[in-house]
């Protein structure tokens, strides 16, 4: 069975601590034979954005696909329409 795992949370270069229990929860799935995945939405990085410095330069730099052990992980660049509070304290 395939099974893709949706969140806001996962590790990355720039914050390898942050999410690990969802890659924990992948690799617990792909230990009981699933195929899995992770699918990260990330806010739309401007071209350009990496000269700007700061948290800007950062989501510019985050890889579109990567593997974090042994879990591949897929970033889509969105236009995120709610702000930050509602992200990270209410979500």
């Amino acid at each position: 069975m395939r099974i893709t795992l949706l969140s806001l949370a996962v590790p990355w270069a720039d914050r390898p601590t942050v999410g690990l229990y969802n890659v924990d929860q992948a690799r617990a799935l792909r230990a009981l034979g699933h195929e899995t995945s992770i699918v990260s939405l990330s806010p739309l990085a401007l071209p350009g954005a990496q000269h700007l410095g700061g948290a800007f330069s950062r989501q510019a730099s985050r890889l579109a696909r990567y593997e974090w052990n042994g879990v591949p992980i897929h970033t889509l660049r969105v236009p995120f329409a709610f702000p930050a509070f509602v992200r990270t304290k209410l979500g």
